[in-house]
């Protein structure tokens, strides 16, 4: 168990892991907010640039809008990976008998300190998890992070089939494959889109898994603040700043 001190480093970590987060989703979810409002602008410099992207889009199946939604989308997605794998590695690091056996070269264990081996086997152990099917993801992630997958079993399939349509924007131009339909089965999620069939995200769906993915990182990031971060956890009753966790653990 982490001594007083080591758990308010830790919860340093994780709670700037959370500001990270919540910034990245906010930009993401800006740049379609901001597309979507500059249809109403009336400057010939901002219409000028939709218009490029209008033309630009011309000779593929998206219209402008769900084109900005599923970039935004995607860095949305990729925020959620990062911390993720920011609070895995933050934990590993401290609880190193989590991982398994990692081999490194000679060289390498001659010129990196201990600190930095076991940094940088948090992150192939993360890396590799990361790349499993969807609910050995979810067994793993729990193990690690020793909180209750019953918990998050509701709200995971969400975060999957959005992962796997990011998949699907960045390597198949928004079209279903049978990876994409592989994952959703996979996570329990019964999908009735059809192979190369189009499910590029329109703002709707932005906006909904906006949320969804606030309400799964914070739900993980509240259940592993109170495994690993107890104490500090009953004495300032939550996530404080920086400055105020600073300013208990001195």
């Amino acid at each position: 168990m982490l001594n007083r001190k080591q758990q308010g480093e830790l919860f340093i970590e994780l709670s700037n892991a959370r500001i990270r987060f919540g910034n990245n989703v906010i930009c993401s979810n800006s740049l379609a907010g901001i597309f979507f409002a500059a249809h109403d602008v009336e400057d010939d410099d901002i219409k000028g640039f939709i218009d490029d992207l209008d033309e630009a889009l011309a000779d593929s199946d998206f219209v402008a809008s769900d084109y900005v939604s599923g970039q935004s989308l995607i860095g949305i997605i990729n925020s959620i990976e990062i911390f993720f794998s920011e609070i895995l590695v933050a934990v590993l690091k401290r609880y190193p008998l989590k991982m398994k056996k990692t081999k490194f070269p000679l060289d390498e264990i001659i010129a990196y300190s201990n600190d930095e081996l076991i940094y940088e086997s948090a992150k192939r152990t993360v890396n590799e998890l990361m790349y499993k099917k969807p609910m050995d993801y979810l067994s793993g992630f729990c193990e690690i992070l020793s909180i209750n997958s019953e918990k998050l079993k509701d709200i995971w399939p969400n975060y999957i089939e959005a992962k796997a349509r990011r998949d699907l924007g960045v390597h198949n131009n928004w079209m279903v494959n049978d990876i994409y339909l592989r994952k959703v089965s996979e996570a329990g999620i019964d999908s009735s889109v059809s192979i190369e069939s189009s499910i590029c995200p329109n703002f709707n769906y932005l906006i909904i898994w906006m949320e969804k993915s606030k309400e799964i990182a914070y739900t993980v990031l509240d259940l592993t603040s109170k495994v690993f971060c107890k104490d500090i956890i009953q004495e300032v009753g939550g996530l404080p700043t920086q400055e105020k966790i600073s300013a208990e653990i001195t």
